[in-house]
């Protein structure tokens, strides 16, 4: 687990604390499916600083889904999120020759 400085936003983990506010740039709401429930908020993270199951990243994303309405587009930080997202699925579907690079190039005539 990726351990993070305890301040006035979040604790160490990345949880956000109650009743404070944050920039729409630092979280994205989410929502527990089935409930009438006020949204809470999960911090956006780069994957490789993510506490996934605890803040979000556009590698965990996914999971979140699974049981919580994500609002992505609610704050700035959640439309950027979805924006990664996305370019990710585009760049996953885009075929290769398996060397990790998307072939771009038309094909040779026969």
């Amino acid at each position: 687990m990726h351990v993070m400085r305890d301040t006035q936003g979040h604790d160490d983990t990345g949880a956000i604390k109650v009743g404070v506010a944050l920039s729409g740039n630092a979280y994205v709401a989410v929502q527990l499916r089935d409930t009438d429930d006020q949204p809470g908020r999960l911090l956006i993270m780069e994957p490789n600083k993510c506490n996934h199951g605890i803040t979000i990243c556009r590698e965990c994303a996914n999971s979140w889904e699974i049981d919580y309405l994500v609002e992505y587009f609610r704050t700035a930080g959640g439309r950027r999120l979805h924006e990664h997202i996305e370019a990710d699925v585009a760049a996953a579907s885009e075929p290769n020759d398996g060397d990790g690079v998307a072939d771009t190039s038309e094909p040779l005539p026969e």
